[in-house]
């Protein structure tokens, strides 16, 4: 599992993720805060999360509710503001401008955006060493510069930068939450009017909310929620995804994983060019348990293209006593520390390695998973998506 190549060679290879890098970096751009993602302390954890989505999506409220619902646990929580917001609110006027301006506003705009997110992550860093665990609440992130560039501009940016896509897509951040626009689901509550800012109609939200998904599938803990319930439910079911990936048990019902069997050696069945899947590489190791309370460690290298993401998965007993549920926690790690975890494999235990194909389809993020190893799995096809209990689930009309 240690070679990269090995897994490299079921995906498509990504040009973009082999360009030569840059001898000279965009100073704008350059040194990109990457260490962003290299926060990860047993004690002081720090988590980074992400709420995007269309315009009046409910981004602006959400924040508020779920900083206050984290500092009530006794977390310390800081919120970037969006960068868009504070340039166009100071008097940026992005009317009338052609696509050369619009890159050096987009580029501006990100650069703010990293800035002031490296400035609350270093000031998150200096408590890092006592038992407070702390969340940095980002009013979108690095890939909603994508909605608003042609290819060959965004593509000009990762350049500036000596990154791949997937680089500033899957690295950066522990959590992706994306509040779907108003104007898609609930119309009438659609309105500019509570930010000066906003200037588009209900079909351009429309159009921003589509590109700002796509823009984001990939991320390895991408949450998409819609407008099928009312505006306060819908915002817990968005506090429900960030609980579940730090650990802290929900207010609101349950989210579970459902899994929907679609045969074996049958991906050939489906065809799914029309959804513009994303494809990546995951190997599952099972660590073995050095506590009672501990139902399952593991760890997860994810592989796309040349970028890695690895992640270790503790899955402890519930606190309420009889309860057949679990509290599951995710924490990133670099690779030194997931070379020292792997020492404490369970031989016991197969290793597991899954080619997935991820989409969006109606709001619903999925991912298509072809067992590759262990050999008794060969060939299994399952579809995998987070919805709540009682919601049924749309599937695309391949897998009906």
């Amino acid at each position: 599992e240690t070679s990269t190549e090995h897994d490299n060679h079921l995906l498509p290879q990504n040009t973009t993720a082999q360009r030569e890098r840059s001898e000279k970096p965009d100073p704008v751009l350059s040194p990109l805060p990457i260490s962003l993602r290299s926060s990860h302390s047993s004690k002081g954890r720090i988590y980074i999360v992400v709420l995007t989505g269309g315009p009046c999506a409910g981004k602006t409220s959400s924040l508020t509710i779920i900083s206050d619902h984290f500092q009530s646990l006794g977390w310390r929580v800081y919120q970037v503001q969006e960068a868009a917001t504070i340039l166009l609110s100071g008097g940026v006027d992005v009317n009338n401008i052609n696509e050369e301006q619009r890159f050096v506003l987009q580029r501006s705009i990100l650069w703010l955006m990293l800035t002031l997110e490296q400035t609350y992550l270093n000031i998150a860093n200096l408590s890092k060493g006592n038992e407070e665990k702390t969340l940095v609440l980002c009013d979108r992130g690095v890939m909603d510069a994508k909605v608003y560039l042609s290819t060959e501009f965004w593509q000009r940016i990762l350049d500036a930068a000596g990154l791949s896509e997937e680089e500033a897509r899957d690295l950066r951040y522990d959590a992706v939450v994306h509040l779907v626009t108003a104007a898609k689901g609930a119309p009438e509550f659609y309105t500019r009017a509570n930010n000066t800012s906003r200037s588009e109609g209900p079909e351009a939200a429309i159009e921003i909310d589509s590109r700002t998904q796509e823009a984001w599938a990939g991320h390895p803990h991408f949450h998409i929620v819609d407008n099928s319930t009312g505006f306060k439910d819908k915002i817990r079911r968005a506090l429900s995804c960030i609980c579940r990936r730090v650990g802290v048990e929900p207010l609101t019902e349950s989210i579970r994983k459902r899994k929907f069997y679609c045969g074996w050696n049958s991906r050939g069945e489906f065809n799914l060019g029309h959804l513009k899947t994303k494809e990546n590489v995951c190997v599952y190791l099972f660590l073995g348990l050095t506590s009672k309370d501990y139902l399952e460690l593991r760890l997860r290298k994810r592989i796309i293209c040349a970028t890695k993401t690895l992640t270790m998965t503790v899955r402890t007993r519930h606190p309420k006593d009889g309860s057949h549920d679990y509290v599951e926690r995710r924490e990133r790690l670099n690779s030194r520390e997931y070379e020292t975890m792997k020492k404490m494999r369970d031989m016991n235990c197969q290793k597991i390695r899954v080619h997935k194909e991820s989409f969006v389809y109606e709001e619903q993020y999925f991912e298509l998973c072809e067992y590759i190893e262990p050999d008794r799995l060969k060939g299994l096809l399952v579809l995998e998506t987070y919805s709540q209990e009682s919601r049924l689930v749309n599937l695309p009309k391949e897998f009906d």
